[in-house]
């Protein structure tokens, strides 16, 4: 068992890292995705369809592009980001109703300070 202490960010971020391999989604496509992820899990918002909305809104979208240019150190432009998004459209990872699929967003309880990851391997003999 690895213990990892970090924060809701990385821990979005560590979990599509260690499922790429199942998904495909290259390096920017994984952090776009996990900043889109992370506004969701953040949102205060009760409806899950009202939180897909609020995470897709122009403000957010915005703040998208700054998050991600913060940590890539130059600013994400418009065009780039929404080509990364129709590429996450084109893999069906974000639906037309931009919302992403569960399979790519994991279940964290938003009054837990853990998330557990089990991989499992039945091997064949």
């Amino acid at each position: 068992m690895a213990i990892f202490n970090t924060n809701l960010f990385q821990t979005l971020r560590m979990y599509l890292l260690l499922t790429q391999p199942l998904h495909k989604i290259k390096n920017q496509g994984i952090e776009v995705l996990c900043v889109i992820l992370y506004l969701y899990h953040i949102s205060d918002k009760e409806e899950d369809r009202d939180k897909w909305d609020d995470v897709f809104s122009y403000e957010n979208r915005v703040k998208m592009r700054i998050l991600l240019g913060k940590k890539n150190g130059k600013d994400m432009t418009d065009a780039t980001f929404n080509n990364h998004l129709s590429t996450l459209r084109k893999m069906k990872v974000i639906s037309k109703n931009n919302t992403v699929e569960n399979r790519f967003n994991p279940v964290i309880e938003a009054d837990t300070d853990v998330f557990e990851m089990v991989l499992r391997f039945n091997l064949k003999r």
